[in-house]
């Protein structure tokens, strides 16, 4: 891509964000970070540039599809967004109720917002969404069992709140690792069937909750050619506990169906 295009496209991501009353001076904001990573790096790394812009423009198009669908909700998640300060563990978590908030209304999904858990699913009884987190530092030494650890760890805090549903569903981000590392490092880091499932499943099982999904956005060149630019892919992975009820099965089925790596339906290049 041209880089009067990309800065011309920049330009429009940062009016939109912006529009949603984040202070364009707040390096500190994880879209504003975003934005001046993307500046940075495209002299160096056009790819790494674009990626980072993808991230900030799903950002505001899962925006635009929850203001279309819920006036309400997303007057609620814009003060979220504009908070001062806005901590990165806060963001994420916040991130994830926004995606999943978009990716419920893209399958036309009758839900309610609440607390704990986050989202009420309002066609099957007693079901519910818990959001959450679970981030590396890209200091680290990226090895799986950390991401293993995390992932248990962070269901570990979850169990700790009182859900209002007997069978809930935890969806955790896992974003900033497999993000830097790209598309190929979710085979190598986590989703190879034959080590990721069993653990999952062993984590799951000593939990409350039915399901777990992690979500991450992972980008890879557009056209597999770098100077192309990238293209981000929200992707999923699911592990069920071994007596999931029925109905959450079903459920989690129509939405997202088992596999080893699963693309969600909205696939943004920039």
């Amino acid at each position: 891509m041209p880089k009067k295009i990309f800065e011309f496209k920049l330009n429009e991501l940062a009016n939109r964000v912006k529009l949603l009353g984040v202070d364009l001076r707040r390096e500190d904001h994880p879209l504003i970070t975003r934005l001046i990573e993307a500046k940075n790096l495209y002299d160096k790394d056009k790819s790494g540039a674009c990626a980072h812009a993808c991230y900030v423009q799903i950002v505001m198009e899962d925006l635009d599809k929850i203001q279309r669908h819920d006036l309400k909700l997303f007057q609620c998640f814009k003060r979220e967004i504009r908070r001062n300060p806005l901590p990165p563990e806060n963001y994420f978590g916040l991130r994830m109720e926004i995606r999943m908030a978009a990716s419920l209304t893209d399958k036309k999904t009758s839900f309610t917002k609440s607390e704990t858990p986050d989202f009420l699913i309002n066609d099957v009884k007693n079901l519910g969404i818990e959001c959450s987190s679970a981030h590396l530092s890209l200091h680290s030494s990226h090895d799986a069992k950390e991401l293993f650890y995390k992932v248990e760890a962070n269901i570990k805090k979850k169990e700790q709140s009182c859900f209002s549903t007997r069978n809930t569903i935890l969806a955790i981000d896992i974003s900033n690792l497999i993000f830097h590392e790209g598309k190929n490092a979710m085979f190598a880091l986590l989703y190879d069937k034959d080590k990721a499932r069993p653990r999952l499943t062993s984590i799951i099982n000593r939990s409350v909750f039915q399901s777990i999904i992690c979500f991450t956005f992972a980008w890879v060149n557009a056209d597999n050619k770098p100077s192309f630019g990238a293209t981000l892919h929200c992707l999923y992975h699911r592990a069920d506990r071994l007596n999931i009820d029925p109905q959450v099965e079903s459920f989690l089925n129509k939405h997202w169906p088992l596999g080893d790596l699963w693309v969600e339906a909205n696939i943004k290049e920039i």
